[in-house]
């Protein structure tokens, strides 16, 4: 069974502190699998792109499978200008 974790709709760097805390306790929790779902994003910046790499790090590092739902041009078009849909795994 995978966890779903709903990203929140501002993932900048004035609202990172708000929801980091929260979404690592749901990343770091889950042994099975992870479910992004990325239809919320309205704005994200360089700090909420860093954020979302530390999580799927985390996930990677313990092997946790994890997926994407919903991913709008807002995160991708992002994460493409600064080169982290690979490592996202956003393609």
């Amino acid at each position: 069974m995978s966890s779903q974790v709903t990203l929140p709709e501002n993932l900048t760097i004035h609202h990172i502190n708000d929801h980091f805390a929260e979404l690592k306790q749901s990343v770091v929790s889950e042994n099975e699998s992870v479910v992004f779902d990325a239809g919320q994003i309205d704005s994200i910046d360089t700090s909420g792109l860093q954020m979302l790499l530390a999580l799927v790090e985390n996930l990677k590092s313990r092997q946790v499978p994890f997926d994407w739902q919903n991913v709008n041009n807002t995160l991708k078009d992002n994460a493409l200008n600064i080169g982290l849909v690979s490592q996202l795994q956003l393609q």
